[in-house]
């Protein structure tokens, strides 16, 4: 779970997951941002990755299983990424706007 704040078109990590050498990874994440005006994005993302000795790769591109939001909060840009070893999702917001943004990742990780 994570929290964060975006104000304007600023980026926010909103969680950050450290992974282990030699472990896949299964990653569904659901968000919502929301305004002070409660103009609101809610979605669902879903993406694999892979640690092969420390080095971390995300797998083909990112599912959008669900994005929805109000008109004025329409342009943010939200994603699951990698950085370092690490499997962060971040947030974008948008112009004008100060976006509280709230998190939940749900992991499969697998090793043989």
């Amino acid at each position: 779970e994570g929290i964060a704040q975006t104000v304007d078109a600023a980026s926010a990590d909103v969680v950050t997951f450290a992974t282990t050498a030699g472990r896949s990874y299964s990653v569904l994440a659901f968000i919502v941002g929301r305004t002070a005006a409660r103009d609101t994005v809610g979605a669902l993302l879903a993406r694999g990755f892979k640690n092969v000795t420390g080095t971390l790769t995300a797998l083909g591109a990112l599912t959008t299983v669900s994005n929805t939001a109000d008109a004025a909060v329409a342009a943010s840009v939200i994603g699951l990424s990698v950085t370092g070893t690490s499997i962060r999702m971040q947030a974008t917001g948008v112009a004008g706007q100060t976006i509280n943004w709230a998190a939940d990742l749900q992991f499969k990780e697998y090793a043989p």
